[in-house]
């Protein structure tokens, strides 16, 4: 389960122990939540962050920077920031055909990090094979589905862990 957080709830003191007690009391296995701030949050105030950041990997609870491209980024702090991957801004997917080596770099950069990279704003089947094939390792946007009001997510969660067009299953 991914979960965005602002800048003020991220940096709020007692997070990380709020966040393993709700997780305790729901049963719920750390590893399973991946929390999402954004690279303005991260480098806002980097100490805390990387504090914050810290504990909650301590816990086993993943942290991705959301939206990176944005503009944002100071791709020195990338390695001092305990976080488990980046999700593309959907722009960076957008423009790749008007500059392709942006994104080879991102996945260059992730790969050396040893980060896991997701792509948002995914619509077609030609964008989602050519994230693929340059490495990304998730998805999401409308080529998957449009945006679901809760009872069908809960449906589509509880039927199937994951899913792909047949379109995209195709090599």
């Amino acid at each position: 389960m991914n979960v965005n957080f602002s800048s003020e709830q991220f940096l709020e003191t007692g997070l990380p122990a709020r966040l393993i007690e709700s997780l305790d009391e729901a049963g719920l296995d750390p590893r399973h939540l991946v929390a999402e701030i954004t690279e303005r949050t991260a480098i806002s105030n980097f100490t805390l962050t990387a504090t914050v950041l810290e504990q909650l990997r301590s816990a086993g609870i993943r942290v991705v920077l959301d939206d990176f491209g944005t503009g944002y980024s100071s791709l020195s702090c990338l390695h001092q920031l305990p976080i488990s991957g980046l999700k593309l801004d959907p722009s960076l997917v957008r423009d790749d055909s008007r500059r392709p080596g942006v994104l080879r770099a991102v996945v260059s950069i992730t790969e050396s990090l040893n980060l896991t990279l997701t792509a948002e704003g995914v619509e077609t089947v030609d964008q989602g094979r050519h994230l693929r094939a340059l490495g990304c390792h998730f998805a999401q946007g409308f080529l998957f589905a449009p945006a679901l009001d809760a009872a069908i997510a809960e449906r589509l969660i509880a039927g199937q862990r994951a899913f792909l067009p047949p379109s995209m299953l195709v090599a």
